[in-house]
């Protein structure tokens, strides 16, 4: 076993562009220049069969990343959920042993020009399973007035999903400070994490506090999330804790957010877990996880 990855070489935008480019000003001169109509057809008939390919193409350069997850305890759905995918299951019970493809930070274009384009509608009628993620818990005070003051002043003129969680995200991370202390508790099973409003009002917080105030908001605004926990594998092979957020686009599914940082992507080293309504559903202490995340060759 090494370190390396799959990639899947696809049109780069700007090889689109170029061939995009040479083949229209060559369907043009064919047009308009005098010639045999063999010609003219033949043209046409290379515009047609390489410009087709090229527009159905993702354009970009997309390469997926293997691990190998050995862990004491996991939650197998929220492992198996986008942007990662479990291949194969070598042990289905502690101690889990699975290997997951995980997609890379920059999203195949066609899913991201979705996210992108994907209109705001503050009320949706979501399936069962995914509308709990729009209802407040004791850490997640989503439907507090001073949470929906916040978000109405926000959501103005949003036209946009994207928008939204970007602006959320931005609001969150220059809101709130890091709070070492606060994270050695957790770490240490001594301390949950503290609630959405606390958060607010104390400015100061972990990686779980930023992610449960970007809830409380995003809920509020009508957009499914939920709270996630997994590794982050840092560079010389440490590997910490980290929590994020995922947000539920309708016709699309989860996209992940790095709250803290006010990034609306994950990194494909920062390997999920478990998923939950909060901190506390997804019922586990960091101390009582024995987990070991190694990158693989496949």
């Amino acid at each position: 076993m090494g370190t390396g990855t799959q990639e899947i070489r696809i049109f780069s935008g700007q090889h689109y562009r170029i061939e995009l480019m040479f083949f229209v000003i060559k369907f043009i001169f064919a047009i308009f220049t005098p010639m045999r109509k063999k010609s003219l057809i033949l043209n046409i008939g290379l515009f047609v069969v390489i410009f087709k390919p090229l527009y159905s193409q993702s354009i970009d350069s997309v390469k997926y990343s293997f691990y190998h997850i050995f862990a004491n305890e996991i939650d197998l759905n929220s492992v198996n959920s986008f942007p990662q995918e479990i291949v194969k299951i070598i042990s289905n019970q502690s101690p889990f042993k699975v290997v997951i493809k995980s997609h890379p930070t920059n999203l195949p274009a066609k899913r991201f020009n979705l996210i992108k384009t994907h209109r705001y509608k503050r009320k949706i009628s979501y399936a069962k399973d995914i509308k709990k993620y729009l209802e407040p818990t004791e850490l997640i005070e989503c439907k507090s007035p001073i949470i929906s003051h916040i978000i109405d002043s926000l959501t103005k003129d949003v036209i946009y999903t994207y928008d939204l969680i970007d602006t959320v995200l931005s609001f969150v991370s220059s809101s709130v400070n890091y709070d070492s202390d606060l994270a050695e508790k957790i770490s240490k099973g001594e301390y949950y994490t503290q609630s959405a409003l606390k958060t607010l009002d104390l400015k100061t917080g972990t990686c779980s506090e930023y992610t449960n105030l970007f809830l409380a908001l995003i809920r509020n605004a009508g957009v499914p999330g939920r709270f996630v926990i997994g590794r982050i594998l840092l560079p010389g092979g440490n590997q910490i804790y980290h929590a994020w957020a995922e947000c539920y686009l309708a016709g699309i599914g989860w996209m992940p957010v790095e709250v803290q940082n006010g990034n609306t992507w994950i990194p494909d080293w920062g390997i999920k877990l478990f998923t939950g309504r909060d901190f506390k559903d997804c019922k586990i202490t960091l101390p009582g996880i024995q987990a070991d995340i190694k990158k693989i060759d496949m």
